[in-house]
């Protein structure tokens, strides 16, 4: 079975260095990687091949950066096993991520041994992914004439915390990688 890896990197080199690297173990279909060049393409990615099995995400990503995406993934519960990668060494951000579940912080540079040493030991301890409580609102507003006049939809990811307590997350509704929470939320409102 091909394990797939979700890496989330804004530079074009390391793809081709991963590609060349790992050529061996994409030939015989060991691993098959997955190119997104920053967090809302990830998500996307992640929401369309419900068969990936680990992410290695890089912090400093334009529009979403990694910590960004990592809380969102956490906060859905999508558990996905993670390496992330970062060319700053920084404390806090290293806190950051180990908060949101990932397992190995690399700094850059590194060798590309590490990097699958990485991948091996994080594949042993594969999680199973679960995607979240996805709810659809519309939201109905008085108009200055006395007409009700309704706008949406609006995609909430909403779960229950370790208290019980209700949580969620408002992404958007125009954003087209949130056509698929779309489906989704459709499929999950039918009876």
């Amino acid at each position: 079975m091909t394990t797939q890896i979700l890496v989330v990197e804004d530079e074009p080199s390391f793809q081709r260095l991963l590609k060349q690297y790992f050529r061996h173990q994409i030939k015989e279909q060991k691993y098959e990687f997955i190119f997104a060049e920053n967090g809302k393409e990830a998500l996307q990615e992640i929401l369309e091949n419900q068969q990936i099995d680990l992410a290695i995400v890089d912090i400093k990503m334009p529009q979403m950066d990694g910590l960004e995406l990592l809380t969102i993934m956490n906060y859905i519960n999508l558990k996905i096993d993670t390496i992330v990668i970062s060319a700053y060494g920084d404390m806090e951000k290293i806190r950051k991520a180990m908060n949101e579940g990932v397992f190995d912080f690399l700094t850059k540079p590194f060798e590309l041994e590490v990097l699958e040493k990485a991948i091996e030991n994080n594949l042993r301890r594969k999680s199973t992914k679960k995607i979240g409580y996805i709810e659809k609102r519309y939201i109905s507003k008085k108009q200055p004439t006395g007409e009700e006049k309704e706008y949406g939809p609006y995609i909430y990811f909403r779960r229950r915390d370790e208290d019980k307590k209700l949580c969620s997350i408002y992404l958007g509704r125009e954003e087209p990688w949130l056509q698929k929470l779309l489906e989704i939320a459709e499929e999950t409102s039918e009876p």
